[in-house]
């Protein structure tokens, strides 16, 4: 269970760096709880060493664990192989010595042993309840301050130094999710006979996700509106089309039960096609065009068209009257 703690934890902090509105809440919640426990633990802890309890909890937590570990009886087993007389033994019939059985109690077993179904499923659930909320608390906060209007006026305050970091971190977000949901459903659940409440949760994930690539979507659309196009921020255009692409092939992926193999394939063979495609566009010349055409309405920089490559020598040649006019203002 402590699986979908680790992952909200993760989310939490992601969303944090990525949008400053959820990163200011999320503070405020942890700093609320930390006093609330610290006023609970105080009181506990008047008449009460917090030195030897948190022992007291390590020693317990160790020797139940040496327990469960135990409980089938592999040190009589290992015991019964045991022998107190010394025997040559010959190479191609070598015997295990007690530091490999050891290791492999407590490391061998706990690698190949699986998680039950319902186990598993009941961890699956919680962590898409929690990162359902998660992600509807993230939205809420993007569909208020981007989508209603806010986000021109954000991108002209505060998102010049933090729209490239929050996008990357929502990007991976994104990427992080479809590698949960994939890691969920990469066996017996995808049959279990009870999963269709944990299908819907999802879904619904999925459905979010997509909700938060139009955030990203718009974050970059103000962004191109107010200071220009650059490779950065065409960048982020292409990442949010594979994110596209590859939250389309993992809902086929759950709703036909299709394999990681399926998902590699067609996802590598989209991304090779749209690589393909994208080589043949002359992205200096298309930078360059946009700049100089809404040169009015953005912080134009011209030395940031002189520094891409010669390709884009023809255009510039053709707006030089426009470049000059502009540098005379700059040394005005």
């Amino acid at each position: 269970m402590i699986l979908p703690i680790i992952i909200v934890f993760i989310f939490i902090g992601i969303y944090s760096g990525a949008n400053e509105i959820f990163g200011k809440y999320a503070s405020e919640l942890g700093d609320s709880i930390a006093r609330a426990l610290t006023q609970v633990f105080g009181f506990i802890f008047n008449d009460l060493s917090f030195e030897r309890f948190i022992h007291f909890c390590l020693g317990l937590a160790l020797t139940g664990g040496l327990l469960i570990t135990f409980y089938d009886h592999i040190v009589e087993k290992i015991e019964l192989n045991l022998s107190e007389e010394l025997l040559r033994k010959k190479n191609k019939n070598r015997l295990k010595t007690l530091w490999n059985e050891i290791t492999l109690v407590f490391v061998g077993r706990v690698i190949s042993k699986k998680m039950a179904l319902k186990t598993e499923y009941i961890i699956a659930i919680i962590s898409f309840i929690a990162l359902n909320i998660l992600l509807l608390i993230l939205n809420s906060i993007d569909i208020w301050w981007l989508w209603l209007g806010h986000g021109k006026q954000l991108a002209e305050t505060n998102y010049a130094a933090e729209l490239h970091d929050g996008t990357n971190a929502l990007i991976f977000s994104i990427i992080l999710a479809m590698a949960i949901i994939v890691y969920f459903f990469r066996g017996n659940l995808n049959f279990y006979s009870k999963s269709k409440m944990l299908k819907i949760l999802a879904i619904v994930w999925m459905i979010q996700n997509f909700i938060l690539i139009i955030s990203v979507f718009i974050r970059d659309a103000h962004y191109i509106e107010v200071y220009g196009l650059t490779y950065k921020r065409i960048g982020v255009i292409v990442f949010v089309l594979l994110c596209i692409i590859g939250l389309s092939t993992v809902y086929f992926k759950i709703a036909k039960q299709k394999t990681l193999f399926y998902l590699l394939k067609v996802n590598g063979n989209i991304w090779y096609i749209l690589l393909l495609a994208f080589s043949l566009i002359n992205w200096d010349v298309v930078i360059v065009k946009y700049n100089l055409a809404h040169k009015g309405t953005i912080a134009f920089d011209p030395d940031y068209l002189l520094s891409l490559s010669d390709k884009t020598l023809p255009v510039i040649h053709k707006n030089r009257k426009e470049l000059n006019s502009t540098y005379s203002s700059f040394g005005s």
